[in-house]
């Protein structure tokens, strides 16, 4: 009957120590985030107006993945999602072409919709790459990365 009463509390000890142990040894939340490092790029622009294409090149030596390029025209952020960007020295950077590629969601100024009444959240595409005032990019892999500069016309 001794054996009895034992056992439960032999349990409760053990699992409150075991407890005591995970909470001395475990980590003190999340792991942190890797620190953000300088890419080197060269984001420049190529004709007039509406006929403006923008060349983004990474001049690193390694390829960039998981890429987000933002460009700047007047006071609007319009972005593009990339899967990857080869280093210049492996491949000679391709024009983006389509500046409707290029958008911002307008969470608030769009009209309520006819039918539900609600607001409906708007993709506002970039008419064109004329008179852009800079660009940012930001890369995930193979580290987290960033540039950030104006964009001249590509010499």
């Amino acid at each position: 009957m001794d054996f009895l009463l034992r056992t439960p509390l032999v349990l409760y000890a053990t699992i409150s120590a075991a407890g005591l142990l995970m909470l001395a040894c475990g980590s003190s939340g999340p792991p942190a985030a890797a620190p953000v490092q300088l890419i080197s790029a060269q984001v420049c622009a190529q004709g007039e107006e509406r006929a403006t294409v923008v060349y983004v090149r990474n001049l690193d030596d390694f390829a960039w993945g998981d890429v987000a390029v933002t460009v700047t025209k007047g006071d609007l952020d319009y972005t593009k999602q990339v899967l990857e960007l080869v280093s210049e020295s492996t491949e000679a950077a391709a024009p983006f072409t389509n500046s409707l590629d290029f958008a911002f969601d307008d969470p608030g100024g769009s009209a309520p919709s006819k039918v539900t009444g609600e607001q409906v959240h708007e993709r506002r595409p970039l008419h064109n790459f004329g008179n852009l005032a800079s660009a940012r990019i930001v890369v995930t892999t193979p580290y987290p990365g960033e540039w950030e500069g104006e964009v001249p016309p590509c010499s």
